[in-house]
């Protein structure tokens, strides 16, 4: 099962540049194979974190070195330069929120890194908030998953849940 690990990892990398991947899903069934003894929780989160940091880190970088060039006839017309303008202003006043909710919002993740790349949101704003919400938002998928699994093989909950799940 050490490919499911590389699995979680290419997946997410990629899903930030084709968001129609099924990478939650491998993040979640990630949890659920923990949950059951299959892999190791600690490497499937730092595979998440590292994949999901990966991912919208390169893919702001692809934004803020080429998205000019290839979005700037866009961008130059009335109503775009003023979504434009607007999103920069709420980048600058609350860019390092946005960054660490963008991933939470479907579709979210993948826009707030094109976004940041091409208004050039400052990298030492950007990468800890990005760092932020990948551990945020890695540690939520991972732990529904987690949780789902140790549902339907364990009679007991998990230590410390207040919730239980009865199997069937």
């Amino acid at each position: 099962m050490q490919w499911a690990y590389v699995v979680i990892f290419v997946l997410l990398v990629l899903d930030c540049l084709l968001p129609v991947l099924p990478a939650e899903t491998s993040v979640i069934a990630g949890g659920a194979l923990a949950a059951g003894g299959q892999l190791q929780l600690p490497v499937v989160l730092v595979a998440t974190v590292t994949a999901v940091a990966a991912g919208d880190l390169l893919t702001h970088e692809a934004a803020r070195r080429g998205g000019r060039r290839l979005f700037g006839r866009w961008t130059c017309k009335g109503r775009s330069r003023r979504a434009l303008a607007k999103t920069t202003t709420a980048l600058h006043r609350w860019g390092g929120g946005i960054v660490a909710a963008g991933r939470f919002v479907p579709m979210g993740r993948t826009t707030v890194a094109l976004v940041t790349g091409y208004a050039r949101f400052p990298r030492r704003r950007f990468l800890p908030a990005l760092l932020l919400g990948a551990v945020l938002w890695s540690c939520y998928m991972v732990s529904l998953g987690y949780l789902g699994g140790g549902c339907s093989t364990s009679r007991t909950p998990p230590p410390g849940w207040a919730v239980w799940c009865p199997s069937r």
